[in-house]
């Protein structure tokens, strides 16, 4: 018998022993940046008048699942995830999140969460783009409030 198909040999009465013992299979921890699931709103000096109630939604792994905000009269809600690339990483109460959607929208978070991840403060900066609209703010004091 070869090596691979000896250990393809314990797999399966391990995992039948699993089975018939009713012993749970092991789950693995939750990523750091599972702290981020829900709905934070962006505040701070990045946030003007032009531009208001700016949401994004975070899944149990820390991935950004919806993006809403408000450009003038404009409503703009992103809900498909496929839409919307991100990257968000937790080290301690470090936080950084970079997002991208349709290509030509973006924004970038950095900053530090209070005690119990209720609250990130940092500097943000994003650019969205609607139809003939494109509204770029420079990185400015932002902060994440969690809803």
């Amino acid at each position: 018998m070869s090596k691979r198909a000896s250990g393809f040999a314990l797999i399966i009465p391990v995992a039948l022993l699993t089975v018939l013992t009713g012993c749970p299979t092991p789950v693995p921890p939750p990523p750091p940046e599972a702290v981020l699931e829900g709905r934070w709103e962006l505040t701070g000096d990045v946030v003007s008048d032009d531009i208001s109630a700016f949401f994004v939604t975070f899944d149990g792994n820390g991935n950004i699942v919806r993006i809403d905000y408000r450009v003038g009269l404009v409503q703009v809600v992103i809900d498909e995830p496929g839409f919307i690339q991100t990257d968000s990483t937790v080290s301690g109460s470090s936080v950084s999140i970079v997002a991208t959607w349709f290509s030509v929208n973006n924004l970038a978070f950095s900053g530090i969460a209070n005690a119990d991840f209720s609250r990130i403060d940092g500097n943000a900066s994003y650019k969205l783009v609607i139809g003939s609209i494109s509204v770029d703010v420079p990185a400015g004091t932002a902060a994440l409030i969690r809803q």
